[in-house]
């Protein structure tokens, strides 16, 4: 149940950062426990954006997975899994 209500509300998070928001109001405000995990050689989504969310986000926790790039569930589902099943664990 706690799972399936975050994930409803992950197209609103989402909308929360554009890439371009220059007002860090909006992620200042977030109070949900929050993982923000990126590969570490991400061209997409580089690790310094997710640094800066980091930043912005109360309480975030940051996870960077050495090796990997965009897509970390992909290329190492271990890795990926190790990063997040403890944060779920925590916040349920």
């Amino acid at each position: 149940h706690w799972l399936r209500t975050r994930l409803a509300r992950l197209p609103q998070l989402l909308a929360l950062y554009d890439g371009k928001t220059q007002d860090p109001t909006a992620y200042r405000a977030i109070r949900a426990p929050t993982l923000l995990l990126c590969g570490a050689e991400d061209e997409v989504t580089p690790v310094t954006e997710i640094e800066k969310l980091h930043a912005l986000i109360p309480g975030s926790l940051l996870t960077i997975l050495p090796g990997l790039k965009h897509l970390p569930m992909v290329e190492n589902p271990a890795a990926f899994l190790a990063a997040i099943l403890p944060f779920l664990r925590v916040a349920d």
